[in-house]
Protein backbone atom coordinates (compact mmCIF):
# COMPACT_ATOMS: atom_id res chain seq x y z
CA UNK A 1 0.00 0.00 0.00
CA UNK A 2 1.38 3.29 -1.07
CA UNK A 3 1.13 6.36 1.60
CA UNK A 4 1.82 9.66 0.86
CA UNK A 5 1.95 12.74 3.68
CA UNK A 6 3.03 16.39 2.32
CA UNK A 7 3.23 19.11 4.66
CA UNK A 8 5.08 22.58 3.75
CA UNK A 9 5.37 25.29 6.68
CA UNK A 10 7.09 28.85 6.13
CA UNK A 11 7.93 30.83 9.80
CA UNK A 12 8.42 34.10 9.73
CA UNK A 13 9.76 35.23 12.69
CA UNK A 14 10.80 38.96 14.19
CA UNK A 15 12.76 39.76 17.35
CA UNK A 16 10.17 42.22 18.72
CA UNK A 17 10.40 43.13 22.19
CA UNK A 18 6.81 42.13 23.31
CA UNK A 19 7.86 38.63 23.07
CA UNK A 20 8.49 38.29 26.70
CA UNK A 21 8.43 34.55 25.75
CA UNK A 22 11.21 34.39 23.40
CA UNK A 23 13.51 36.75 25.77
CA UNK A 24 15.54 37.50 29.08
CA UNK A 25 16.91 39.73 31.46
CA UNK A 26 20.45 40.73 32.55
CA UNK A 27 20.39 41.95 35.96
CA UNK A 28 23.70 42.67 38.56
CA UNK A 29 25.33 44.80 39.98
CA UNK A 30 28.53 47.15 39.56
CA UNK A 31 31.04 47.67 42.66
CA UNK A 32 34.15 49.69 42.97
CA UNK A 33 37.32 47.96 44.56
CA UNK A 34 35.98 48.62 48.57
CA UNK A 35 32.60 46.96 47.67
CA UNK A 36 30.18 49.51 47.52
CA UNK A 37 28.09 49.97 44.38
CA UNK A 38 28.75 52.34 41.76
CA UNK A 39 25.81 54.71 40.69
CA UNK A 40 25.64 56.03 37.51
CA UNK A 41 27.44 53.54 35.88
CA UNK A 42 27.09 52.18 31.73
CA UNK A 43 26.29 49.07 31.42
CA UNK A 44 26.08 47.97 27.73
CA UNK A 45 25.06 44.23 26.15
CA UNK A 46 25.89 43.87 22.61
CA UNK A 47 24.65 40.93 20.64
CA UNK A 48 27.56 38.67 18.58
CA UNK A 49 27.27 38.38 15.26
CA UNK A 50 24.24 41.17 15.08
CA UNK A 51 25.74 44.37 16.72
CA UNK A 52 22.13 44.21 18.56
CA UNK A 53 22.77 46.68 21.34
CA UNK A 54 21.42 47.82 24.71
CA UNK A 55 22.48 50.02 27.25
CA UNK A 56 21.32 51.22 31.02
CA UNK A 57 22.89 52.78 33.91
CA UNK A 58 23.20 51.64 37.49
CA UNK A 59 21.25 53.56 39.67
CA UNK A 60 22.20 55.05 43.43
CA UNK A 61 23.06 51.39 44.76
CA UNK A 62 25.11 50.17 41.76
CA UNK A 63 22.11 47.91 40.59
CA UNK A 64 20.77 47.69 37.01
CA UNK A 65 18.34 45.11 34.90
CA UNK A 66 17.91 44.85 31.06
CA UNK A 67 14.34 43.39 30.51
CA UNK A 68 13.39 41.89 27.25
CA UNK A 69 16.51 40.81 25.57
CA UNK A 70 16.35 38.97 22.97
CA UNK A 71 18.06 35.01 23.53
CA UNK A 72 21.54 34.85 22.17
CA UNK A 73 25.12 35.37 22.85
CA UNK A 74 26.25 38.04 24.04
CA UNK A 75 28.93 40.85 25.08
CA UNK A 76 29.00 42.68 28.14
CA UNK A 77 30.26 45.96 28.86
CA UNK A 78 30.91 48.37 31.69
CA UNK A 79 32.03 51.62 32.15
CA UNK A 80 32.57 54.73 34.68
CA UNK A 81 34.38 57.93 34.41
CA UNK A 82 37.43 57.58 36.81
CA UNK A 83 37.39 53.45 36.27
CA UNK A 84 38.97 51.21 33.97
CA UNK A 85 36.39 49.54 31.26
CA UNK A 86 34.91 45.71 31.95
CA UNK A 87 33.97 43.57 29.08
CA UNK A 88 32.69 40.26 29.30
CA UNK A 89 32.28 38.42 26.30
CA UNK A 90 30.76 34.59 25.18
CA UNK A 91 27.49 35.70 27.94
CA UNK A 92 24.72 33.42 27.03
CA UNK A 93 21.37 34.19 27.64
CA UNK A 94 18.42 31.59 27.06
CA UNK A 95 14.60 32.55 26.56
CA UNK A 96 12.77 33.70 29.97
CA UNK A 97 16.44 33.36 31.87
CA UNK A 98 17.01 35.93 34.54
CA UNK A 99 20.69 36.43 34.57
CA UNK A 100 22.76 37.49 36.95
CA UNK A 101 26.55 39.51 35.58
CA UNK A 102 28.16 41.75 38.21
CA UNK A 103 31.09 43.25 37.49
CA UNK A 104 33.96 45.01 39.86
CA UNK A 105 35.72 48.26 38.40
CA UNK A 106 39.34 48.84 39.29
CA UNK A 107 40.16 52.63 39.89
CA UNK A 108 42.06 53.87 36.13
CA UNK A 109 41.63 55.29 33.25
CA UNK A 110 38.61 54.59 31.47
CA UNK A 111 40.39 53.94 28.14
CA UNK A 112 41.97 50.71 29.88
CA UNK A 113 39.77 47.73 29.35
CA UNK A 114 40.03 44.60 31.86
CA UNK A 115 38.83 41.74 29.69
CA UNK A 116 37.16 39.13 32.08
CA UNK A 117 37.30 35.52 30.84
CA UNK A 118 35.51 33.63 33.40
CA UNK A 119 32.36 31.86 32.82
CA UNK A 120 28.98 33.43 33.99
CA UNK A 121 27.28 31.22 36.38
CA UNK A 122 23.99 29.94 34.69
CA UNK A 123 22.12 29.38 37.57
CA UNK A 124 19.21 31.67 37.85
CA UNK A 125 19.21 33.84 41.16
CA UNK A 126 16.49 36.04 40.46
CA UNK A 127 13.36 33.65 39.94
CA UNK A 128 11.41 30.68 41.48
CA UNK A 129 11.86 29.23 37.89
CA UNK A 130 12.45 25.84 38.05
CA UNK A 131 13.98 25.01 34.35
CA UNK A 132 17.08 24.61 31.65
CA UNK A 133 17.98 25.55 28.50
CA UNK A 134 19.36 22.74 25.35
CA UNK A 135 21.49 24.76 23.44
CA UNK A 136 21.80 24.65 19.34
CA UNK A 137 24.99 22.99 19.24
CA UNK A 138 23.52 20.27 21.96
CA UNK A 139 20.57 19.60 19.45
CA UNK A 140 22.90 18.94 16.31
CA UNK A 141 25.37 17.17 17.32
CA UNK A 142 24.04 14.84 19.82
CA UNK A 143 23.09 11.84 18.32
CA UNK A 144 19.12 11.43 17.39
CA UNK A 145 18.03 8.77 15.37
CA UNK A 146 14.11 10.18 15.00
CA UNK A 147 16.36 13.95 14.34
CA UNK A 148 13.42 14.96 16.94
CA UNK A 149 14.58 17.81 19.37
CA UNK A 150 11.54 16.26 21.39
CA UNK A 151 14.29 12.72 22.19
CA UNK A 152 16.04 15.41 24.63
CA UNK A 153 13.22 15.74 27.08
CA UNK A 154 14.31 12.47 28.74
CA UNK A 155 17.51 14.19 29.95
CA UNK A 156 15.88 16.21 31.84
CA UNK A 157 14.97 15.83 35.56
CA UNK A 158 11.69 14.40 36.61
CA UNK A 159 10.58 13.75 32.59
CA UNK A 160 9.52 10.42 31.76
CA UNK A 161 8.73 9.04 27.89
CA UNK A 162 6.72 6.11 25.99
CA UNK A 163 7.92 8.34 22.89
CA UNK A 164 8.50 6.34 20.16
CA UNK A 165 12.24 5.37 18.50
CA UNK A 166 11.09 5.84 14.93
CA UNK A 167 11.09 8.50 12.52
CA UNK A 168 7.49 10.33 12.24
CA UNK A 169 5.90 13.18 10.24
CA UNK A 170 4.64 16.66 12.77
CA UNK A 171 1.69 15.71 14.05
CA UNK A 172 2.28 11.54 13.36
CA UNK A 173 5.38 11.59 15.73
CA UNK A 174 4.05 10.78 19.14
CA UNK A 175 5.41 13.36 21.81
CA UNK A 176 4.08 11.54 25.34
CA UNK A 177 5.80 13.03 27.84
CA UNK A 178 5.14 13.51 31.27
CA UNK A 179 6.92 16.46 33.43
CA UNK A 180 6.87 15.89 37.72
CA UNK A 181 4.36 13.09 37.37
CA UNK A 182 1.74 15.44 35.64
CA UNK A 183 -0.33 14.31 32.21
CA UNK A 184 1.31 14.16 29.12
CA UNK A 185 -1.65 16.39 27.68
CA UNK A 186 -0.80 18.71 30.19
CA UNK A 187 2.47 20.74 28.79
CA UNK A 188 2.51 23.99 26.76
CA UNK A 189 4.47 23.38 23.30
CA UNK A 190 5.86 26.88 22.18
CA UNK A 191 7.57 27.45 18.86
CA UNK A 192 9.57 31.17 19.29
CA UNK A 193 7.06 32.02 21.56
CA UNK A 194 3.18 30.97 19.73
CA UNK A 195 1.06 28.48 20.85
CA UNK A 196 2.64 24.93 18.84
CA UNK A 197 0.23 22.22 20.45
CA UNK A 198 -1.88 19.89 18.53
CA UNK A 199 -5.19 19.93 19.49
CA UNK A 200 -6.03 16.44 19.01
CA UNK A 201 -4.21 14.81 21.46
CA UNK A 202 -1.89 17.95 23.34
CA UNK A 203 1.40 17.17 22.19
CA UNK A 204 3.99 19.00 19.96
CA UNK A 205 2.43 20.12 16.14
CA UNK A 206 5.44 21.37 14.24
CA UNK A 207 8.51 19.26 14.38
CA UNK A 208 11.45 21.93 13.13
CA UNK A 209 14.73 21.57 11.39
CA UNK A 210 17.44 20.93 14.07
CA UNK A 211 19.45 22.94 12.34
CA UNK A 212 17.34 25.58 11.92
CA UNK A 213 17.15 25.62 16.51
CA UNK A 214 19.06 27.92 18.32
CA UNK A 215 17.59 26.53 21.83
CA UNK A 216 15.16 24.77 23.36
CA UNK A 217 14.09 26.39 26.76
CA UNK A 218 12.31 24.07 29.14
CA UNK A 219 10.37 25.00 31.99
CA UNK A 220 9.64 22.52 34.56
CA UNK A 221 7.93 23.74 37.23
CA UNK A 222 7.11 27.31 39.37
CA UNK A 223 7.31 29.12 36.22
CA UNK A 224 6.43 32.79 35.39
CA UNK A 225 2.67 33.29 34.79
CA UNK A 226 3.16 34.78 31.49
CA UNK A 227 3.32 31.32 30.80
CA UNK A 228 -0.17 29.86 32.22
CA UNK A 229 -1.99 27.32 29.90
CA UNK A 230 -0.78 24.19 31.31
CA UNK A 231 0.08 22.40 34.33
CA UNK A 232 2.65 20.43 33.10
CA UNK A 233 6.30 21.60 31.17
CA UNK A 234 6.48 24.71 28.99
CA UNK A 235 9.00 23.54 26.29
CA UNK A 236 9.97 26.93 23.75
CA UNK A 237 11.81 26.05 20.69
CA UNK A 238 14.11 28.88 19.92
CA UNK A 239 14.45 29.32 16.06
CA UNK A 240 18.24 30.74 14.99
CA UNK A 241 18.33 34.34 13.37
CA UNK A 242 20.49 35.35 10.48
CA UNK A 243 23.88 37.53 11.45
CA UNK A 244 26.06 39.90 9.41
CA UNK A 245 27.59 37.12 7.45
CA UNK A 246 26.54 34.21 5.38
CA UNK A 247 25.89 31.13 6.64
CA UNK A 248 24.52 27.95 5.40
CA UNK A 249 24.93 24.00 5.83
CA UNK A 250 23.77 20.66 4.08
CA UNK A 251 23.45 17.50 5.63
CA UNK A 252 21.57 14.32 4.68
CA UNK A 253 21.15 11.55 7.00
CA UNK A 254 20.48 7.83 5.62
CA UNK A 255 19.47 4.34 6.13
CA UNK A 256 19.75 1.29 3.77
CA UNK A 257 18.94 -1.98 4.02
CA UNK A 258 21.65 -3.19 1.97
CA UNK A 259 24.06 -1.90 4.51
CA UNK A 260 21.94 -4.10 7.06
CA UNK A 261 23.03 -7.89 7.90
CA UNK A 262 19.89 -10.32 7.26
CA UNK A 263 18.39 -11.92 10.11
CA UNK A 264 19.41 -15.41 10.74
CA UNK A 265 15.96 -16.78 10.92
CA UNK A 266 14.64 -14.67 8.13
CA UNK A 267 13.69 -15.83 4.88
CA UNK A 268 15.03 -12.31 3.71
CA UNK A 269 16.21 -8.83 4.62
CA UNK A 270 12.47 -6.32 5.13
CA UNK A 271 12.69 -3.30 3.01
CA UNK A 272 13.97 -0.34 4.92
CA UNK A 273 15.27 3.23 3.06
CA UNK A 274 15.64 6.06 4.97
CA UNK A 275 16.87 9.51 3.60
CA UNK A 276 16.83 12.73 5.77
CA UNK A 277 18.34 15.79 3.84
CA UNK A 278 17.97 19.41 3.86
CA UNK A 279 20.11 22.65 4.61
CA UNK A 280 19.85 26.10 5.92
CA UNK A 281 21.13 29.42 4.99
CA UNK A 282 21.08 32.64 6.44
CA UNK A 283 22.56 36.16 6.39
CA UNK A 284 22.06 39.68 6.16
CA UNK A 285 19.73 41.90 4.41
CA UNK A 286 20.52 45.16 6.10
CA UNK A 287 23.90 44.74 8.01
CA UNK A 288 23.27 45.38 11.33
CA UNK A 289 19.67 45.58 11.16
CA UNK A 290 17.46 43.20 8.95
CA UNK A 291 18.72 39.83 8.76
CA UNK A 292 17.20 36.39 7.16
CA UNK A 293 17.44 32.64 8.15
CA UNK A 294 15.55 29.85 5.71
CA UNK A 295 15.97 26.52 6.32
CA UNK A 296 14.63 23.08 4.65
CA UNK A 297 14.32 19.57 5.75
CA UNK A 298 12.90 16.56 3.55
CA UNK A 299 12.28 12.70 4.67
CA UNK A 300 11.77 9.78 2.80
CA UNK A 301 10.68 6.82 4.17
CA UNK A 302 10.16 3.14 2.55
CA UNK A 303 9.64 0.39 4.61
CA UNK A 304 8.33 -2.92 4.97
CA UNK A 305 4.86 -3.27 6.85
CA UNK A 306 3.95 -6.24 6.47
CA UNK A 307 0.62 -8.31 5.49
CA UNK A 308 -2.61 -5.85 5.61
CA UNK A 309 -5.76 -6.49 5.18
CA UNK A 310 -9.03 -4.11 5.22
CA UNK A 311 -12.35 -3.07 4.00
CA UNK A 312 -12.15 -0.71 0.93
CA UNK A 313 -15.16 0.78 -0.83
CA UNK A 314 -16.19 -2.08 -4.43
CA UNK A 315 -16.53 -0.42 -7.60
CA UNK A 316 -20.24 -0.87 -7.76
CA UNK A 317 -20.35 0.80 -3.85
CA UNK A 318 -18.38 4.27 -5.20
CA UNK A 319 -21.11 3.84 -8.22
CA UNK A 320 -23.93 4.34 -5.50
CA UNK A 321 -25.12 0.61 -5.24
CA UNK A 322 -25.27 -0.54 -1.45
CA UNK A 323 -27.06 -3.42 -1.60
CA UNK A 324 -26.17 -6.03 1.07
CA UNK A 325 -25.32 -3.32 3.66
CA UNK A 326 -27.26 -1.79 6.18
CA UNK A 327 -30.36 0.71 4.82
CA UNK A 328 -29.25 3.84 3.60
CA UNK A 329 -31.72 6.70 3.98
CA UNK A 330 -32.20 10.22 1.63
CA UNK A 331 -31.70 12.69 3.36
CA UNK A 332 -34.58 14.50 1.74
CA UNK A 333 -37.46 12.63 2.69
CA UNK A 334 -36.41 10.31 5.23
CA UNK A 335 -36.98 7.47 3.26
CA UNK A 336 -34.78 4.59 2.09
CA UNK A 337 -33.23 4.48 -1.42
CA UNK A 338 -35.20 1.38 -2.87
CA UNK A 339 -33.06 -1.22 -3.23
CA UNK A 340 -30.40 0.45 -1.28
CA UNK A 341 -29.02 1.97 -4.26
CA UNK A 342 -28.52 5.88 -4.63
CA UNK A 343 -29.51 7.28 -7.68
CA UNK A 344 -26.55 8.35 -9.99
CA UNK A 345 -28.06 11.57 -10.07
CA UNK A 346 -27.48 12.25 -6.43
CA UNK A 347 -23.82 11.26 -6.56
CA UNK A 348 -21.36 14.14 -5.92
CA UNK A 349 -18.34 13.48 -8.69
CA UNK A 350 -15.88 15.06 -6.65
CA UNK A 351 -16.74 12.12 -3.54
CA UNK A 352 -16.51 9.63 -6.39
CA UNK A 353 -13.11 11.14 -7.21
CA UNK A 354 -12.34 11.12 -4.08
CA UNK A 355 -13.23 7.39 -2.75
CA UNK A 356 -11.55 6.14 -6.17
CA UNK A 357 -7.83 7.85 -5.15
CA UNK A 358 -7.87 7.26 -1.64
CA UNK A 359 -8.99 3.76 -1.32
CA UNK A 360 -7.13 0.89 -3.27
CA UNK A 361 -9.04 -1.41 -5.14
CA UNK A 362 -10.37 -4.78 -3.89
CA UNK A 363 -8.08 -7.54 -4.07
CA UNK A 364 -8.87 -9.93 -6.83
CA UNK A 365 -9.93 -12.93 -5.38
CA UNK A 366 -9.76 -12.32 -1.98
CA UNK A 367 -12.00 -12.34 0.57
CA UNK A 368 -11.86 -13.01 4.73
CA UNK A 369 -15.35 -12.02 6.24
CA UNK A 370 -15.80 -8.58 5.50
CA UNK A 371 -12.19 -7.81 4.27
CA UNK A 372 -11.65 -7.64 0.90
CA UNK A 373 -8.17 -6.26 0.15
CA UNK A 374 -4.58 -7.29 1.36
CA UNK A 375 -1.64 -6.33 0.50
CA UNK A 376 1.91 -7.00 1.84
CA UNK A 377 4.64 -4.89 0.42
CA UNK A 378 6.72 -1.71 1.36
CA UNK A 379 5.14 1.45 2.66
CA UNK A 380 6.02 4.60 0.97
CA UNK A 381 6.13 7.68 2.84
CA UNK A 382 7.40 11.01 1.84
CA UNK A 383 6.95 14.52 3.54
CA UNK A 384 9.06 17.49 2.85
CA UNK A 385 9.33 20.62 5.42
CA UNK A 386 10.44 24.38 5.39
CA UNK A 387 11.15 26.61 7.63
CA UNK A 388 12.83 29.88 8.12
CA UNK A 389 13.16 32.77 10.47
CA UNK A 390 14.44 36.62 10.35
CA UNK A 391 14.93 39.12 12.43
CA UNK A 392 15.36 42.57 13.20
Amino acid sequence: MRNRYLSLSLLVCFALAGQTLNTGTFLGAVKDPSGAGVPGATVRVLREGTQFAREANTDAQGNYQLLEIPAGTYRLEFEKDGFRKVVRGDVSLSAGQSLRVDADLQVGSVNETVQVEAKVAQVDTATANVGSTIFGSQVQELALNTRSFTQLMTLQPGVNSTQAQQPGFGSNTSVPFSFNGSQQSSNNWLLDGGRNVDPYNGNNLTMVNLDAIAEVRIERNAYAAEYGRNAGGQVNVITRSGTNQFHGTLFEFFRNDHLDARNFFAAAKPKNRYNNFGGTVGGPIKKDKLFFFLSNEYRRIIQTTGTRTAIVPTPAQIGGDLSGLRSVTDPTTGQPFPNNQIPAARLDPNAQVLLKNYFAPPTPGFQSGALNFTSFGAGRHALPVGSGAGGL
